[in-house]
């Protein structure tokens, strides 16, 4: 297979926190912007949001799978050998603790009686925003993965 280059410590870094990074930022000018959507337009909205969430985690969720049938003696023990399996645990926990938490906002947003308020919307682009990213960033490092395979 083909030979994994670490990543330059700036690089790492990065990759740990952007999604965090950009899913603060977009939350904040969502929040500053002050989107809301009206009552009558949320049902369709917030049934889309907790597709979209619950596609990632089944996503995720395969990821695992794959990563767990995977022999020990192969690419796991390469992970493991380069030091990266802690990143890389860390990653399969935020996208899927993300999309989770993604689907449940979605869901108390079916509770709300009025229109959907700035705060609520601003955690609903918080919480999209890094459901995505995260999820962007796993198929990322899946796919590195599979070509070491």
């Amino acid at each position: 297979g083909a030979v994994h280059k670490p990543m330059k410590p700036s690089s790492r870094h990065w990759d740990m926190y952007y999604p965090y990074i950009f899913a603060l930022v977009v939350g904040g000018i969502a929040y500053a912007l002050a989107v809301t959507i009206s009552a009558g337009d949320r049902t369709d909205f917030l049934s889309a949001s907790i597709s979209f969430g619950a596609v990632i985690a089944g996503f995720v969720a395969t990821s695992k799978a794959i990563l767990m049938a995977l022999p020990s003696d192969g690419v796991l023990a390469r992970i493991k050998k380069s030091g990266y399996i802690n990143d890389l645990a860390d990653y399969l926990k935020a996208a899927l603790y993300g999309a989770i938490t993604f689907c449940a906002v979605n869901v108390a947003g079916f509770f709300l009686t009025s229109d959907l308020p700035k705060e609520y919307m601003a955690a609903w682009f918080l919480l999209g925003t890094f459901a995505s990213l995260a999820f962007t960033r796993l198929t990322s490092l899946m796919l590195l993965i599979l070509r070491m395979a």
